[in-house]
């Protein structure tokens, strides 16, 4: 489709047998409208073989309005698919100025089975050309000399008409009564693939010809409108700008295979542009293009006010703010930067500017004092500062005002730049019933809004009253490509991160909405997660099609937990209209971290001594694995028998759960705590352990271990029936330790013996 916006298109699919014999007009190729046209015009068809035979004799034909036919022979050889481009011997004449020509080509060929393709009509009009400027045309006397054309021989149709608009919403004209429109009644075909041709212009004494028109356009979701240039007698054309250039103009966002007007503008607005590299030019035809109908139709676009005149002597304008811009920690004391460009012809200097942060109430005036040859930039940072420090948008406003300036224009600049806030204390918890929480939306065709939903569908809040979304009370807009941007979070003290939102949306695919984020400073946004990951995007990267109601969605930001100025926003691309995305109570906290691991038992039995090392919890909830369950903290629970068993363990806070499975191993311990054999007992020295053995000489297994049930030092001796001495010099001194003891007659452990 026109846009290139959607997978899938729908055809009008036809099944027809193969002609034996079959020849076909497919292109006009000349000649083509303009002021190049004489008496001695040249005359091109292109044809093709759509049969399954080879011929080599045409007949080749064109008339001119009800003039008698021009009729030649064509001798070329063409196989089954080929085509050839026959240039007729006897040219035309299409000398008259100002006068549009009915003009067919069309072939014939003996035994030809299908003659629905034989013939092509074209309209082609020989318009005068205009060498004096300013050029002015408000189509009230008469349609300016401009002409309508389909772009495709293929599709011969065009809904463009001159006349007194009396649609249903383009109803009337800029100025007076009269204007170009696709449809003065109603809307455009489908598809539609036309234009409006201007007369010719000789630009010869122009340095930078500058294009002024007024427009209104209401289109379908794939539909685009440009202005066009040839300077070959139509052969070839080139779009003029491009999207965010001049006043006005263009407006599709990325994703679109070209760059055009897009969506509804609801009334009349004016737009500029420099005609760059068409100065000097002496044959230039301009066009206003309409592709689109494919996926629906609506009344599509009108023109009205064409004017082109010279680049001004005095012409300065303010391009763009480079500083501030959105941003965390804006300050009370920042320089603004901008840039200006002189688009006069003479030089200009000592340019007064006026900066103002509150949308013009205060301004502060500065003097650039270099001289600005005719089209150079000039980057320009404020000798004042300004304060721009509190939370929230800030209305900048700065215009030059050269003395003289022939163009007002492109003389101010107006911005909002928010200044973010940091958040350092989590939770972070933001249900908007307050404020917007210094969330911030822009984008091009933004329908984003903050307050109480009224759509038929989008009815409440998922808590309170107010949220965010696509428009609060209808559909979101045409070609929309919007976010709304989070304040800064510092998650360095996290340790587990988890962003969570409730979500409502109602979109038609292939629109859809998604989460993106960023170290602030970071130039690229990247897609948080995917639909693999649980409780997230229902589709691929996104949220598309159908929520049926309000849902709690939540994603680990661990791969961001060092980042000091984490932002995040809800990116929306809006397609075939509904009523879209909306969001509510945010969330950033610290989700817990579940662990555990075992203890040296010392009681008598088959016992687990469980140590719970989870982190940021408020409760936790034990499956012991025998079909018993805990809810303390840390509890002993003791076994049937040694075998390994597999302990879960659930921990939650007000952030999110967590949980963790081990095995774990039942020891058998045959003598309670801190009850000592009489035949054995240990003590300690200096990373020396000593074991008293009354009893008669025996094999031991010795083993020390940690607080935390970890071996640390193993040994299998015998027991001689006396103070045996057992070196440690490798462990730590001053910590407290487990010996174990066992022997043929039982275990002995020893809690908290202090190597010294």
């Amino acid at each position: 489709n026109a846009a290139n916006l959607f997978p899938s298109t729908g055809f009008n699919i036809e099944v027809d047998e193969s002609h034996t014999i079959d020849i076909g007009a497919i292109w006009m190729f000349k000649p083509r409208s303009g002021c190049h046209l004489n008496n001695q015009t040249p005359m091109l068809l292109v044809y093709k073989n759509f049969g399954t035979q080879p011929v080599d004799t045409v007949i080749c034909g064109y008339q001119i309005d009800n003039n008698p036919p021009v009729l030649e022979t064509s001798i070329q050889h063409l196989n089954a698919g080929q085509e050839f481009y026959y240039s007729f011997y006897t040219p035309a004449d299409l000398s008259i100025v100002n006068h549009s020509y009915k003009i067919k080509m069309f072939i014939s060929k003996y035994g030809d089975e299908n003659q629905l393709n034989d013939t092509i009509t074209k309209w082609i009009y020989h318009g005068d050309a205009i060498s004096s400027f300013p050029y002015f045309e408000d189509f009230e006397a008469s349609n300016g000399g401009f002409s309508t054309q389909w772009i495709s021989d293929l599709q011969p149709s065009t809904s463009w008409q001159w006349g007194q608009p009396n649609a249903a919403i383009i109803n009337h004209a800029s100025s007076g009564n009269n204007c170009w429109v696709t449809n003065l009644s109603g809307n455009y075909s489908s598809p539609e693939d036309s234009y409006i041709l201007s007369p010719c212009f000789d630009f010869s004494t122009l340095t930078l010809p500058i294009i002024d028109f007024d427009i209104w356009y209401e289109t379908a979701v794939a539909d685009f409108i440009q202005l066009e240039y040839s300077i070959d007698s139509s052969y070839s054309w080139h779009r003029v700008g491009n999207t965010g250039e001049g006043v006005n103009w263009y407006n599709t966002p990325s994703g679109y295979s070209d760059m055009g007007w897009n969506g509804s503008t609801g009334q009349w607005i004016h737009a500029q542009h420099t005609l760059d590299g068409l100065g000097g030019k002496s044959n230039v035809l301009l066009r206003i293009s309409f592709r689109g109908g494919i996926n629906g139709t609506n009344e599509g676009v009108a023109i009205d006010n064409f004017k082109i005149s010279e680049s001004p002597q005095n012409d300065v304008s303010v391009d763009f703010i480079k500083y501030p811009y959105d941003s965390c920690g804006l300050s009370d004391h920042e320089k603004i930067t901008i840039q200006l460009t002189n688009n006069g012809l003479n030089d200009i200097y000592n340019i007064p500017v006026y900066f103002s942060t509150d949308g013009g109430i205060n301004y502060t005036q500065e003097i650039i004092t270099d001289t600005l040859s005719f089209q150079e930039n000039k980057i320009y940072t404020s000798q004042s500062f300004f304060n721009v420090g509190a939370y929230g948008l800030h209305n900048l406003k700065i215009f030059a005002d050269l003395p003289g300036d022939q163009n007002r224009l492109n003389d101010t600049l107006n911005s909002k730049i928010m200044n973010f806030p940091i958040i350092t204390s989590f939770p972070y918890i933001e249900d908007f019933e307050v404020n917007n929480g210094y969330w911030n939306s822009n984008g091009t065709n933004n329908s984003w809004q903050w307050g109480q939903p009224n759509d038929t569908s989008l009815t409440s809040a998922a808590s309170g009253l107010n949220v965010w979304a696509t428009n609060l009370s209808g559909y979101h807009n045409l070609a929309e490509e919007s976010s709304v941007y989070s304040p800064c979070f510092d998650l360095s003290s996290l340790h587990k991160p988890i962003f969570k939102s409730y979500i409502w949306y109602q979109e038609t695919y292939p629109t859809y909405c998604q989460v993106q984020v960023k170290n602030n400073q970071a130039p690229i946004w990247e897609t948080l997660g995917s639909a693999s990951d649980p409780q997230w995007y229902n589709s691929g990267y996104s949220w598309t099609e159908n929520s049926f109601g309000w849902k709690q969605v939540k994603h680990s930001l661990q791969n961001y937990a060092t980042y000091t100025n984490f932002k995040a926003k809800f990116y929306f691309k809006g397609t075939i209209q509904n009523t879209g995305f909306a969001f509510d109570k945010v969330e950033i906290c610290d989700a817990p971290t579940a662990d555990f691991n075992e203890l040296v038992p010392t009681k008598a039995g088959y016992f687990v001594y469980f140590n719970n090392q989870s982190q940021r919890i408020d409760s936790c909830l034990w499956d012991f694995g025998d079909g018993s369950f805990s809810k303390e903290l840390s509890p002993i629970h003791q076994y049937s028998g040694s075998d390994s068993i597999l302990v879960h363990l659930k921990v939650w806070n007000n952030c999110d759960m967590d949980s963790i499975s081990k095995y774990v191993h039942p020891l058998y311990i045959s003598v309670p705590e801190n009850s000592l054999s009489n035949c054995i007992n240990a003590y300690t020295g200096k990373n020396v352990l000593y074991i008293q053995n009354n009893c008669s000489e025996t094999i031991a297994e010795i083993s020390v271990c940690n607080l935390y049930g970890q071996e640390i030092y193993y040994e299998k001796a015998v027991l001689e029936n006396s103070l045996n001495l057992i070196n440690l010099n490798h462990l730590n001194t001053n910590t407290f330790y487990i010996i174990k003891i066992k022997t043929d007659k039982g275990i002995i452990s020893i809690k908290k013996v202090i190597l010294k």
